[in-house]
């Protein structure tokens, strides 16, 4: 965690999903047991899934990863 100090999750996801919305995407959580806490980042426009890096999960991202893929982005 970069620049996190004591933010509790669900502030986090608040401003990751904020920060996604300005940038025309979705944030949403994946929905099952054996991924809590990944998450999924759509272009709202054409809706499509943005890929991780991660290669155990190709397609969902982790908060952390979540933030940094959007620092990247743009």
């Amino acid at each position: 965690m970069a620049n996190v100090s004591m933010e509790s999750l669900g502030a986090r996801v608040r401003r990751v999903r904020r920060d996604a919305a300005g940038r025309g995407m979705l944030v949403r959580q994946v929905g099952n047991d054996s991924n809590l806490h990944r998450y999924i980042i759509v272009e709202r426009d054409v809706h499509m899934i943005k890929r991780s890096h991660n290669f155990e999960f190709p397609y969902s991202f982790s908060l952390d990863e979540a933030e940094a893929y959007l620092a990247k982005r743009f």
